[in-house]
């Protein structure tokens, strides 16, 4: 038995003595790195200074100034010879005289202040025309329909910026209208064309029954009562304006009424015009 465990030790002791023998072989790796190599590269560049050297040279220029002296005392015997001029003087105060009426000036200067006047006179087309320029300060008449669809509108002008604000005043005119415009008025806008009231003649006599216009006081018409019949309703009814001037601003009105039925106007002596939107009638004196 013991050699029997003996045997058993010495078999077990050579397996471990093979297996601790029997190591695996180690194994070879090769590892590849990536090394950069940073170079130093010299340049050498040539630089070739070019100095241009500017010579300046100064050149000397003399100028000779040829004076005439003979030329000049050559002439001056020519001058003395002025008995001549002399003759002529005596002759230009008799001239003189003649010359110097003023009247013979005068009669040029009159027909200039015609021209103004013959100017003024031409029409002034519908469309928005400069004073001082396109058109004169001064009252024009212009002829509108008599009812408000054929009536003719216009405007004065402070401005060209066509706002509201540049309305100095404006009106739909019917029937014979006037309209002044004033020097400070910057332009006038018209629908209808325009004449200056010294184009116009007035009536032969002056009128008793009128229609939708305006009219002015001593020329047009004579101060007094005017009365017609209106309608029952504000629609219908009769606008009238007794006015102290016709540039078409509230300034310009004395009183006014949308008068109804039966009314009267009375028209001082001291109005200047009358407006009326319906057709009235003077009562006999």
């Amino acid at each position: 038995m013991r050699g029997r465990n003996i045997l058993v030790i010495v078999v077990i002791g050579m397996l471990f003595a093979v297996s601790a023998c029997a190591q695996p072989e180690p194994e070879t790796v090769e590892v590849t790195r990536e090394v950069e190599v940073a170079q130093t590269v010299e340049v050498t560049r040539d630089v070739t200074r070019v100095v241009e050297r500017v010579v300046k040279e100064t050149v000397e220029v003399t100028c000779i100034e040829h004076v005439v002296v003979t030329a000049t005392p050559t002439r001056t015997p020519r001058p003395t010879s002025t008995p001549r001029p002399t003759s002529t003087l005596t002759v230009t105060p008799t001239l003189g005289p003649t010359d110097t009426p003023t009247a013979t000036v005068t009669p040029v200067a009159t027909p200039i202040p015609a021209t103004p006047t013959v100017q003024s006179a031409r029409p002034v087309p519908p469309g928005t025309h400069i004073v001082g320029e396109d058109i004169e300060p001064g009252i024009y008449v212009g002829l509108g329909g008599e009812s408000i669809l054929s009536a003719c509108y216009w405007e004065r002008l402070s401005d060209l910026s066509g706002e509201l604000d540049a309305v100095i005043a404006n009106d739909n005119a019917m029937g014979r209208f006037y309209v002044e415009v004033l020097e400070t008025d910057r332009a006038i806008e018209t629908a209808c064309k325009l004449l200056p009231i010294g184009a116009v003649a007035p009536p032969a006599e002056p009128l008793a029954a009128i229609g939708p216009g305006t009219y002015i006081v001593g020329r047009d018409i004579e101060p007094g009562t005017y009365t017609a019949v209106a309608g029952d309703s504000i629609v219908n009814s009769c606008y009238w304006a007794r006015l102290s001037c016709v540039d078409g601003s509230m300034d310009c009105v004395i009183t006014n009424d949308n008068a109804m039925g039966q009314f009267f106007v009375e028209v001082a002596p001291s109005d200047f015009a009358l407006k009326v939107c319906c057709r009235v009638q003077r009562l006999a004196e």
